[in-house]
């Protein structure tokens, strides 16, 4: 069975996070987030303190208590 282009065949997805640390954090810049949204393989994501209203990647709270849970769903439904 032949896979469609372009479709998550599982293994690799990249999930950015910066870890909050004693340094001020940096942030994710959209303009470069919404650069990497033009690709759909593998599957990219950020996980943010606060969600960004101007970023096209997926993104997911990090004191979300499911976390885990909503990112292999969202990578459940990348395969489809």
């Amino acid at each position: 069975m032949r896979s469609k282009p372009g479709r998550y065949r599982g293994g690799i997805a990249l999930i950015l996070y910066e870890e909050p640390t004693h340094s001020p954090p940096q942030g994710f810049d959209p303009a470069v987030l919404n650069q990497l949204a033009r690709f759909s393989h593998p599957p990219i994501a950020v996980i943010l303190k606060q969600l960004l209203t101007d970023c096209r990647l997926p993104q997911f709270l990090a004191t979300d208590l499911d976390l885990v849970t909503r990112i292999l769903q969202c990578l459940h439904h990348s395969e489809r």
